[in-house]
């Protein structure tokens, strides 16, 4: 992510609260709600992996994440679903999808029972609001 510097004083910092998933599109949509153009530079080239591999069932093809990243993901999509300047596109599919999400990482991937406890831990911290790192709660 490329940000113009002299925005982060109207913008802000990303939101560290987050740690990790979903930090990036926030911060978008913040600028996004100061009136400031967000764009995809399609010709920029950055190797990044985005999960630790891939998965697929009933024909669709998934990121399979780290069962902590589970976590990160789970607990930012309810702390990201109830904000006002999130996008209702991306609010509806993200929270649509995470029962699916939950079961077929509870029942097609390895180390379920670990994979189960993060998911369900981010479920609690993202309904109770909680911020920061996994061990701070956990």
């Amino acid at each position: 992510m490329m940000i113009d510097l002299s925005k982060l004083d109207s913008i802000g910092l990303k939101e560290e609260g987050l740690f990790i998933d979903g930090v990036d599109h926030e911060w978008c949509w913040r600028a996004k709600t100061k009136n400031l153009m967000v764009a995809i530079a399609e010709n920029i080239e950055m190797v990044h992996r985005l999960g630790d591999s891939r998965s697929k069932f009933a024909g669709i093809t998934y990121k399979v994440g780290s069962p902590i990243r589970l976590y990160y993901q789970f607990r930012n999509i309810l702390l990201l679903a109830r904000r006002g300047y999130v996008p209702w596109y991306w609010k509806m599919r993200n929270i649509l999808v995470l029962p699916i999400r939950f079961l077929a990482n509870a029942l097609l991937q390895k180390n379920r029972l670990v994979r189960i406890r993060y998911m369900l831990c981010g479920i609690w911290d993202g309904i109770f609001k909680r911020q920061g790192a996994f061990n701070e709660h956990w």
